[in-house]
């Protein structure tokens, strides 16, 4: 149950920090730093789940 919150919960707390930025500081992020938070989400994600989702196929349960 731990690993599903963490999975949802950081993308969707690092998506309010990138959204809530320009009213918390009155600045608005550069476009560069949302591409940059994107991509290293994006394949943290792939990297982290990846192999599991390729053991699955292989035949492995997801528990015991």
């Amino acid at each position: 149950m731990l690993q599903g919150t963490a999975t949802l919960l950081l993308p969707l707390m690092l998506g309010a920090l990138h959204h809530w930025w320009p009213l918390a500081t009155g600045r608005m992020p550069s476009e560069r730093t949302g591409r940059l938070a994107f991509w290293l989400l994006f394949v943290g994600f792939n990297l982290n789940f990846l192999p599991l989702h390729h053991t699955g196929l292989a035949g492995m349960p997801r528990r015991f």
